[in-house]
């Protein structure tokens, strides 16, 4: 860790490179390792990402970002709210 962030090597994008290599991955996903499969009705919670949060009136509350871990008990989804023209009137 460093400054909050995980901090990887991977191939091919070495200390010559740089930053100038890294950047271009930036905000790329890697690949995870093969999971177990699951039951029906049972989720991966990173699977969750990009899904768009509704409540049950249908009222847009904003895209799923991620997964906070750090929490205690059990994780949270982070949710991003779209912007007031997408659903929300507050």
């Amino acid at each position: 860790m460093h400054s909050g962030a995980l901090v990887v090597a991977l191939g091919g994008v070495g200390i010559a490179r740089g930053r100038v290599g890294a950047e271009g991955i930036r905000s790329r996903r890697a690949a995870r390792r093969p999971c177990r499969p699951l039951a029906e009705g049972e989720i991966y919670w990173d699977d969750l990402a990009g899904l768009r949060v509704m409540n049950r009136a249908g009222v847009v509350l904003g895209d799923v970002q991620g997964v906070v871990r750090q929490h205690g008990g059990h994780p949270l989804l982070r949710v991003e709210r779209p912007p007031v023209s997408q659903g929300r009137s507050d």
